[in-house]
């Protein structure tokens, strides 16, 4: 029985340019380099696509009376429970309040239609506070300055377009 004969790599890469041609090893790795590019992007799930296009909303609120209390911000995706339901709220945010301004910051947004309500809550006790009629009692504002009559705005009248990477709006608290 013969013994088989084993190349080492300089040898087999000559014999394989004689059979193959001697550029042929380059072509397939420009091949295989192609093929790999092609079945990543093919593969790349649609769920990660719009990660990566999903981005930073920050509103900065105007006009506060004083640095007392803290600013509590909702983004709604939706109507539904807009604007006082915070567990239909697609995020929620807070910040102190430094030279009568803050800002509430939406990390990780995904492109889509929103609307931003806000509070100053002056005295920390987490909620917008009323009066014995229902009207409130502390600062207030929406996206767009939208302004309801005799309750909060519409959603539609809040809401604007977001198409991704960094937004900066900035509305006034009343």
């Amino acid at each position: 029985m013969k013994e088989a004969h084993l190349l080492r790599p300089a040898a087999m890469q000559r014999a394989f340019n004689r059979l193959f041609g001697a550029d042929f090893s380059l072509r397939r790795n420009h091949l295989l380099a192609a093929v790999a590019l092609i079945a990543g992007i093919v593969s790349f799930p649609a769920h990660a696509r719009a990660q990566a296009a999903a981005g930073r909303i920050e509103a900065r609120l105007l006009g506060l009376a004083s640095d007392r209390g803290t600013v509590r911000c909702r983004i709604f995706a939706s109507e539904e429970g807009w604007p006082e339901d915070g567990s239909k709220a697609f995020r929620q945010a807070s910040s102190e309040i430094h030279q009568h301004q803050a800002s509430c910051v939406f990390d990780d947004v995904p492109p889509g239609t929103y609307a931003i309500a806000a509070i100053h809550d002056v005295n920390d006790n987490g909620k917008l506070d009323k009066n014995f009629l229902g009207m409130p009692t502390e600062p207030y504002g929406f996206s767009n300055d939208a302004r309801g009559t005799m309750s909060a705005p519409k959603f539609s009248a809040a809401s604007f377009k977001y198409v991704g990477g960094a937004l900066n709006l900035a509305f006034t608290l009343k």
